[in-house]
């Protein structure tokens, strides 16, 4: 459990990055990697990079395949938790990920290798049938 010094540090720190991506009425979504708070943002002209880079803190700040993204380190979530809740966000990561992560099993496996199979008996048919 985090003291309550460090968790108001905590909340400030994270005040300040939304008020450098332009507030909450800026952000569409945001999530957190391992090292990284995640931004969709709605008008990126009106984040203040330099500010959001100059927070201590805060190792960079990454614009990248239309995210806005600010790189904390191993403390992301300790973070992303405080400024979620003060913006009313949630961790949209789950929600990001495009196929849900399916369970392998001896079934699965060999309905995965089937059609690679027939498609070789397909090709080497006309040499086994002579």
């Amino acid at each position: 459990m985090l003291s309550k010094e460090i968790s108001y540090g905590l909340y400030k720190f994270g005040k300040k990055i939304l008020a450098g991506v332009g507030g909450k009425e800026n952000i569409n979504t945001a999530w957190h990697c391992a090292t990284r708070i995640r931004f969709k943002l709605k008008d990126e002209s009106k984040a203040d990079t330099n500010k959001i880079e100059s927070l201590e803190g805060v190792v960079t700040v990454v614009k990248s395949a239309g995210q806005y993204q600010v790189v904390i380190g191993n403390s992301v979530a300790k973070v992303f938790d405080p400024l979620a809740a003060s913006a009313n966000l949630e961790n949209n990561d789950k929600k990001i990920r495009k196929k849900p992560i399916k369970k392998v099993t001896l079934s699965t496996a060999l309905l995965d290798l089937f059609p690679a199979f027939s498609h070789l008996f397909w090709v080497l048919w006309p040499e086994l049938a002579f």
